[in-house]
């Protein structure tokens, strides 16, 4: 009987570690063939002190700017790609 119990508890294990290694390899497959659009990308982070910080973030063809603190994010600016690219052209002149 109690043999039984162990084998029966050792199968139990097994089937959850194959369920385990087949849900990640499943979430792997899917994000590496997700494509670029979704995915979130700090460009810069700025610290204004020890609790505030400012963020630049990408998604897709979108740019984030955020305001970082304690429990709090709150969005600065959201610019398009080519709204951040007419930025980028006037900001070249400055020194």
């Amino acid at each position: 009987m109690m043999v039984k119990s162990i084998a029966a508890l050792g199968i139990v294990l097994a089937l959850f570690a194959l369920l385990v290694w087949a849900l990640k390899r499943l979430q792997a497959t899917q994000m590496g063939t997700s494509s670029q659009h979704g995915k979130l990308q700090v460009i810069q982070r700025i610290s204004l002190d020890s609790q505030h910080n400012m963020v630049e973030v990408t998604r897709g063809n979108s740019r984030y700017i955020l305001a970082l603190s304690q429990g709090n994010v709150t969005l600065i600016e959201h610019l398009h790609e080519h709204e951040s690219e007419e930025i980028a052209k006037d900001d070249s002149h400055v020194v």
